[in-house]
């Protein structure tokens, strides 16, 4: 039997529905085995039921928790896809924020009432899709891997369970990491700068050798090490790895092990670059429940 399969969008940029719902020559000829009953594209999510609900975007607004809502009521199956369904990406940064009142206060000159009916009442803070209902699986990254959205697709139909990696990029990355490995008394770097304040970089040398800051100590792997690859460091998209949900803080750990106490210090936005998508998932964001509290 076909099975009924729906890609929804929530807040987010539209980048993982792109890829999954068959505008990827990779995609289309699997996507077009299914039924597809809803698509981000035509805006519409009035269908009965599915077998599996692909759900991208944070929730960032009461319209998109109570959509979530619905569309948990009518799917057998529920599937996070992306960095903002995930761990509310990017857009969880806005939970440094104190309240709403602050988003209010610089992109509506105060008001909190808007003029026109669709544009939805924002949230107190941005959460992400886990945090509001219950989440069967989850596809991390920015945007997800393709293969893997279509390994993971075909496996939930079949009924089978997908795994996700549980160790972090460091461990697929194929750059030399020669004194990261070798214990010695004095500390491997001095300083951390980011890859603008870098003057050379070596393709084939770990970035973190090289003073350059990369999330990769702290972020799960299975982006086949895409960034990295192309001589970027990794900013953190595939989220924490399996152990924890504090990136930033796992971070720290690993800085805190090849540089001097207090240079950690001089770090001009130290959260932000830590939790760049994952601050939703952090204890920092208060107001958003935790996975060992629901």
């Amino acid at each position: 039997m076909l099975k009924k399969i729906a890609f929804v969008a929530l807040d987010g940029c539209f980048g993982c529905s792109f890829i999954s719902s068959g505008l990827n020559d990779n995609l289309k000829e699997f996507i077009s085995s299914f039924e597809i009953v809803s698509s981000p594209f035509i805006d519409s999510v009035n269908f009965d039921s599915c077998d599996i609900c692909i759900i991208e975007g944070a929730v960032n607004s009461e319209e998109s928790k109570q959509k979530a809502i619905s569309l948990r009521e009518k799917s057998k199956y529920v599937v996070a896809l992306g960095t903002c369904a995930c761990f509310g990406g990017i857009n969880g940064l806005r939970n440094l924020c104190n309240t709403k009142e602050d988003v209010y206060q610089k992109y509506f000159n105060g008001k909190k009432s808007y003029e026109f009916k669709e544009v939805s009442v924002l949230l107190d803070k941005v959460l992400a899709l886990e945090n509001v209902i219950k989440v069967d699986y989850t596809i991390p990254g920015c945007p997800p891997v393709e293969e893997f959205i279509k390994q993971s697709i075909k496996t939930i139909a079949e009924g089978k369970s997908i795994k996700l990696p549980s160790h972090n990029l460091c461990y697929e990355c194929t750059r030399n990491h020669e004194s990261m490995l070798i214990p010695k008394r004095e500390f491997l770097n001095v300083s951390i700068s980011s890859i603008m304040e870098a003057d050379n970089i070596d393709d084939n040398k770990c970035f973190l050798e090289q003073e350059i800051l990369c999330m990769g100590p702290a972020t799960r792997q299975g982006c086949n090490s895409r960034c990295v690859n192309v001589n970027v460091p990794c900013k953190g998209c595939m989220g924490p790895t399996s152990n924890t949900d504090e990136q930033g803080l796992k971070m720290i750990n690993a800085l805190s092990s090849i540089l001097p106490a207090g240079v950690l210090n001089y770090f001009e936005d130290l959260i932000g670059t830590g939790y760049r998508f994952s601050l939703s998932l952090s204890a920092i964001s208060k107001k958003g429940k935790r996975r060992d509290e629901r």
